[in-house]
């Protein structure tokens, strides 16, 4: 049987941030563009799911205070 190495608490937080991304539409990511000063482009893929992840933790700052 293989040992299964426990997982960090970043990685924890990461998991779970990614199973609560939301879909984000075109207007919210300009929106989050703007707000943190960031030059809007037509995002890639990968570029998306950063910004829904950044969207999800931003969310969880705000219902775990």
């Amino acid at each position: 049987m293989e040992d299964i190495e426990e997982k960090t608490p970043i990685q924890k937080l990461r998991a779970e941030l990614s199973k609560s991304c939301p879909s984000l539409p075109d207007y919210k990511i300009i929106e989050m563009c703007q707000d943190y000063g960031i030059q809007y482009d037509i995002p890639d893929s990968n570029t998306l799911r950063v910004f829904m992840i950044l969207a999800a933790a931003e969310q969880k700052l705000l219902t775990d205070n």
